[in-house]
C-alpha cells in the first residue's frame, strides 16, 4: 500500500509540475507585454511575472485539490467523530480499467480484511462481480457485507438499492430481496432510504403475489 501511495505522490508532484510550467509560460507572455507597451525592463519584467505566475498557479492548484480532497471525505464522512474512511483505492481501481478483475480482487479482499470497518472495498467488489465477472451471487454477498458494516443511512440506502437491483433483477429472486428491503426500513425508519425501502417491499410484494395468481 505504501508503493502505491508513493506513485500516487509521485504523480500529483508531475502535474503540479506542468501547472507550474505553464503558469510560467503565461507569466513569461504576460511580463513580455507588459514590458514592451509600458516601456519596463524587459528581462526583470519577464523574469518576475514568470516566476510569480509559475508560483501562484502551483500552489493554487495545490490549494483547490487540498480543498476538494477535505470536501470528499467530509461527504462521506460527515460526522467530525468517526474516523475518515479511505476513500481511494487507486492501484485497484486501475487495474480494474485494464481488465485485470482477479488481480483487482485480490487487493479490494485484502483491503477489506485489513480494515474490518471499511466499506468501500466491499461496496467495489460487489460492483466488480455484478459488472466485470458475471457473478451475482458473489456481488451479493459483498454488497451485503458492505451494508452490514455501515450504519450511516445514506450508505446504507445506497448499498441496498444496489443489492436489491441484482436480486429482484440479475437474479431474477425478488422474494430474496425482501429481508434486506425489510432491514433498511426497520434500522432506517425515519429516513428517505426507509421509505423507499416500504415502498419497494409494497412493490415486489405485489409482483410476487402476480407471479402466484
Amino acid at each position: 500500500m505504501k508503493r502505491d501511495r508513493d506513485s500516487q505522490d509521485q504523480a500529483i508532484g508531475f502535474w503540479l509540475l506542468i501547472w507550474a510550467v505553464l503558469g510560467g509560460v503565461l507569466g513569461l507572455v504576460l511580463g513580455f507585454v507588459l514590458a514592451v507597451t509600458r516601456g519596463w525592463p524587459l528581462l526583470p519584467t519577464v523574469l518576475a511575472f514568470a516566476i510569480g505566475c509559475a508560483v501562484l498557479v502551483r500552489f493554487g492548484i495545490a490549494r483547490a485539490a487540498s480543498v476538494a480532497s477535505d470536501a470528499a471525505v467530509r461527504l462521506i464522512v460527515p460526522s467530525g467523530s468517526s474516523t475518515p474512511a479511505r476513500v481511494e483505492y487507486s492501484h485497484a481501481a486501475s487495474l480494474v480499467a485494464r481488465g485485470r478483475y482477479p488481480e483487482a480482487v485480490a487487493v479490494y479482499e485484502r483491503a477489506a480484511e485489513e480494515d474490518a470497518a471499511a466499506t468501500e472495498p466491499c461496496l467495489q467488489l460487489g460492483r466488480l462481480f455484478r459488472d466485470r465477472l458475471d457473478d451475482p451471487e458473489s456481488a451479493v454477498m459483498w454488497f451485503r457485507r458492505a451494508r452490514d458494516r455501515t450504519s450511516e443511512s445514506g450508505l446504507a440506502h445506497l448499498v441496498t438499492r444496489e443489492l436489491v437491483g441484482v436480486l429482484a433483477g440479475r437474479l431474477d429472486a425478488p422474494a430474496r430481496a425482501l429481508p434486506d428491503l425489510a432491514r433498511l426500513a426497520e434500522t432506517h425508519a425515519d429516513t428517505s432510504g426507509g421509505t423507499w425501502a416500504r415502498e419497494e417491499i409494497r412493490r415486489l410484494k405485489t409482483i410476487l403475489s402476480s407471479i402466484e395468481e
